[in-house]
């Protein structure tokens, strides 16, 4: 039973080791973390629909940009002053996306006459994929020596 256990370990480890399984991973922890704060704020405390959503938004994009830095693209601790130009490129990126899915979700819906729903899910795989690019390339670039990423 031990053997197993120590195989099943060593499994998810090594799994959880590519940069790509953390960015999914994180992605839906990130997703939990809006909704889990959406529905704190609206039906718990009774907030305003608007106001709950922007707030779990903007508490998403902060935890999606901890666990990015530094759990999936491990980028290295340059000061606060890096952390911050990070989070301003990385909060930018985020406010472009979510403009990009507003948009594409429109033109899907309006001029390929798909449903509202399937248009929101494929522009998911494409804000996801559109995030991972601008995250890996242009705001995570220094990486810990040695890291897997």
């Amino acid at each position: 039973m031990k053997v197993r256990a120590r195989q099943l370990r060593l499994s998810l480890q090594k799994i959880s080791a590519t940069e790509m399984v953390r960015y999914l991973f994180y992605g839906g922890c990130t997703t939990a973390v809006n909704l889990a704060v959406f529905a704190l704020l609206r039906y718990k405390t009774g907030w305003n629909v608007r106001i709950a959503n922007l707030v779990s938004i903007l508490i998403a994009i902060v935890f999606a940009f901890v666990v990015n830095k530094w759990r999936v693209f491990r980028s290295v601790w340059d000061g606060w002053k890096q952390s911050l130009v990070e989070l301003g490129q990385f909060g930018g990126m985020r406010g472009l996306s979510m403009l990009l899915e507003i948009v594409g979700t429109d033109v899907l819906i309006e001029y390929m006459h798909i449903s509202d729903f399937n248009s929101k899910l494929v522009m998911q795989f494409i804000v996801i994929a559109v995030n991972y690019i601008i995250s890996k390339f242009f705001v995570f670039r220094n990486r810990k020596s040695g890291g897997t990423a």
